[in-house]
């Protein structure tokens, strides 16, 4: 059994209920601990991202839950960073370095991938002139920037680009040209050290089939060795385990026997 997910969201930024319902949910479902990881504040995404006068009020509500539900569960604190906003480190548990945006530089605006195709076709058309190609590999290039510059210690939703690629809406994922930059930007993510989280989060909002990463990347991740966690992106408390049973079968049949997680004394394998 799962019984860590660091990823999730409150009514801090973007999720549905408060930490302690979230506390609560995780120590029904028999969890040993459970981290905070809400949008970091960045100028540029007020509708999902934490204010920044909420900032302290986030970190006493943490330490009041930790003081609270001591012995019951373990609680971290941490924050999931954009890739364009570098966000303190001093006081978390852990980061979770994500891309959701691509900067338009003709325009000076941040473009998310991360919302409706309507949006994403912007992105597509003002930044790589209508070729998916470019706007994917900028997109993986922005991944493994983040990673060496920001060091997280999770990298989120390896392969974000996808979500609104259904039916391979814009392009084919198992093309040739595709595969090979997963496979470059596997390989430059497994010199970094940072761990990939399998993020079930698209399958609970009905955006995906699969975690990301898709099978195939997690199949070149496990070839190189990098280690890798397992979360739900949670919205809600309901879903801290969304697909956990099925993100655990699909890691040992690509041939993991254990995954990341955090404890009081850093990151360590748990067995699958």
């Amino acid at each position: 059994m799962i019984r860590q997910n660091l990823h999730t969201h409150s009514t801090f930024s973007d999720g549905e209920n408060t930490c302690e319902e979230i506390v609560l949910a995780a120590i029904r479902k028999g969890f040993a601990s459970v981290g905070f990881s809400e949008h970091a504040y960045t100028p540029y995404d007020s509708a999902c991202c934490i204010k920044k006068d909420d900032i302290p009020r986030y970190f006493a509500e943490v330490d009041r839950l930790r003081e609270k539900f001591a012995g019951q569960i373990e609680i971290f604190l941490g924050f999931e960073c954009d890739y364009y906003y570098n966000t303190e480190k001093t006081g978390l548990d852990f980061t979770i370095g994500s891309v959701h945006y691509i900067f338009d530089e003709g325009r000076g605006e941040y473009g998310t991938i991360d919302h409706t195709p309507g949006r994403f076709e912007q992105v597509l058309n003002r930044v790589a002139g209508g070729d998916i190609e470019e706007l994917v590999r900028i997109y993986y290039r922005n991944v493994v920037k983040m990673a060496r510059e920001y060091k997280p210690d999770i990298i989120g939703h390896f392969d974000l680009i996808t979500k609104l690629n259904r039916d391979n809406r814009y392009f084919d994922a198992k093309s040739l040209w595709y595969r090979r930059v997963t496979r470059e930007t596997a390989g430059e993510i497994a010199e970094t050290g940072c761990i990939v989280e399998v993020n079930t989060g698209g399958i609970c909002r009905g955006a995906t089939d699969m975690p990301y990463p898709s099978p195939e990347i997690l199949s070149e991740l496990f070839d190189l060795n990098v280690p890798v966690t397992v979360s739900s992106d949670a919205h809600s408390a309901d879903s801290l385990d969304f697909w956990f049973s099925e993100a655990g079968k699909l890691l040992k049949k690509t041939g993991w026997r254990s995954i990341k997680q955090l404890t009081a004394d850093g990151f360590v394998d748990v067995e699958l």
